[in-house]
Parts: C-alpha cells; structure tokens; sequence
C-alpha cells in the first residue's frame, strides 16, 4: 500500500495521483485499497477512503499530509477533511470508467508549483483530529468474504456483508484492515 514505509520521523506526507473512495457515483477509478472486493469503509463511524486512512496513519507517527494531487473526487475528500491541505486536480470525471485528463506535462508543472507552495506553508496545514478508539467498519459485496472473516479474533460481523473491528492504536486497525481486504481478495471466486 501506498503509505507502507511511514514511520517516526516523518515531517510531512505528499500524495500523488490519488482518486475517490469506492462506491461513489461518476468517480473515475473509484476504489478503496481494492478494485477486486469493492470494500465501503467507515473509520468511527464515518465514510473513509484511501485519502482519510492515509491521513490518520500519517497522524499515528506524528506527521501530517501536507499536499495532494489526484482527480475531481479526491480533491473533493481532500476540501471535506477541512485541514488546509494543498492539491492539485490532475483529471475531471465524467463517469467511473472516463475523465477528462490534462496533459502529462500540465500536470507535472502543476504538481510541481503545489508542491512547493505546501512545503512553504506546511505549519498552516491542521493535523486531523482523532478519537482514543479506531473502529472499522467494513462492508463487501458478498456474505461468503465476511462469513470468512468470523475466524479472525476481534473482528465482528454487524450484518450479512459488514464486519466491525475496534483498536485503541490507529496504525493496529489499520494494518488488520490490511491484512484482511488482502486474505478477502485472494479467495475471490473469480
């Protein structure tokens, strides 16, 4: 995954080529950490996708996301998280499967500017506030990948396609989402 490498000592995190969670009406590529399973994530209750887990891992090792280029619908959860985070849109959606692009060298120009101008501004950019306990909950489309899941200690099945799991470290529920979204795709039927 994109943010494998974080660890202490990390200043700021900038985000590149990034696009809108799954499940979200005319986002090109839209997906969370799967295109295979399609996985709707909440984090404490509310919608997350790669943009706010990557956010909150980034404040478990005390640094904070500071830049983000990607298309219309990821700038759109970027704005939502309210935190001043610089970003550049780089494709326009039109549907799931089609966007309007901008040329490669547009967008490495302006990638380039943004990038810059985060780092000249980093302290204004807010760090994202987080709660004691981490709770995922995690839906799929099929009932056999959460009937898979009962087997894994912590992990809860709210319904016929969600489980739930809750950690007081955010890095520790991060990494069993992780763990479970790559067991749930290798046992794909198809």
């Amino acid at each position: 995954f994109m943010m494998d490498c974080i660890n202490q000592g990390v200043d700021y995190c900038i985000l590149i080529g990034y696009h809108g969670m799954s499940n979200k009406l005319n986002s090109i590529m839209g997906h969370t950490n799967s295109s295979k399973t399609m996985p709707t994530v909440k984090v404490n209750g509310r919608e997350a996708g790669e943009i706010l887990m990557n956010t909150l891992l980034a404040k478990h090792f005390d640094s904070k996301v500071i830049f983000l280029s990607g298309t219309d619908k990821a700038i759109e959860e970027v704005d939502d998280l309210h935190l001043g985070i610089f970003t550049v849109c780089t494709k326009k959606s039109l549907s799931t499967q089609s966007g309007i692009l901008k040329s490669g060298e547009a967008v490495r120009d302006e990638i380039y500017i943004g990038v810059k101008k985060a780092i000249n501004n980093a302290k204004k950019v807010r760090m994202i506030k987080t709660k004691k306990e981490f709770c995922f909950e995690v839906s799929y489309p099929f009932t056999y990948q959460v009937q898979l899941l009962d087997a894994i200690p912590g992990v809860k099945i709210i319904n016929d396609t969600t489980v739930s799991f809750t950690f007081d470290s955010y890095e520790k529920a991060h990494r069993l989402y992780r763990h479970i979204g790559k067991f749930v795709s290798s046992l794909l039927p198809y």
